[in-house]
């Protein structure tokens, strides 16, 4: 679904900027697109994002990475996303946003 903005690129570009930090966008790619998770539980959803995404092999030395998500429900994106990053040796730390619409209304750009 597009939801019009790309929030997790907007806070990964603050958090670059207020970390004094290079902002990596290309250490993960969607290699296909995956159901919607939201009518699923936690096993279909760990199933359903397993293959979905895959990591840029690298030839860098390891990076500590923070691996920012939206919304986390399950944690199987970023279960799945960290544990990639992991095995290209990086070091991963997570945050997520979690916002309520009915709270704030739709965003505006």
């Amino acid at each position: 679904m597009d939801r019009g903005l790309d929030i997790v690129q907007i806070l990964a570009q603050c958090w670059a900027e207020r970390l004094n930090s290079e902002l990596h966008t290309d250490l993960l790619t969607r290699s296909r697109l995956g159901s919607p998770q939201d009518a699923l539980d936690r096993t279909d959803r760990l199933a359903n994002v397993r293959s979905v995404f895959s990591a840029k092999t690298s030839s860098s030395q390891p990076l500590r990475l923070l691996l920012i998500d939206d919304v986390v429900t399950t944690g199987a994106t970023l279960d799945a996303c960290a544990g990639l990053l992991h095995e290209q040796g990086h070091t991963v730390h997570l945050a997520a946003l979690a916002l309520r619409r009915e709270l704030f209304g739709p965003l505006q750009q």
